[in-house]
């Protein structure tokens, strides 16, 4: 049994090697887990309060 499971995890691990060098993931449109865990801090930033107009008198 254990040479079957040998080879079965040998044969899978080929199929990985093949589909990744044939198959690129784009970096720039990937989401990953961290994109929630961004959203999150981001949304307990404070927003930035608009500047006042300043009228040359300062």
């Amino acid at each position: 049994m254990q040479a079957k499971e040998r080879e079965r995890q040998e044969r899978l691990s080929d199929m990985g090697r093949a589909l990744r060098s044939t198959l690129r993931v784009p970096t720039d449109t990937y989401i990953t887990g961290d994109i929630p865990t961004l959203l999150t801090l981001l949304g307990q930033v404070p927003a930035v309060p608009e500047r006042k107009q300043t009228t040359g008198r300062d």
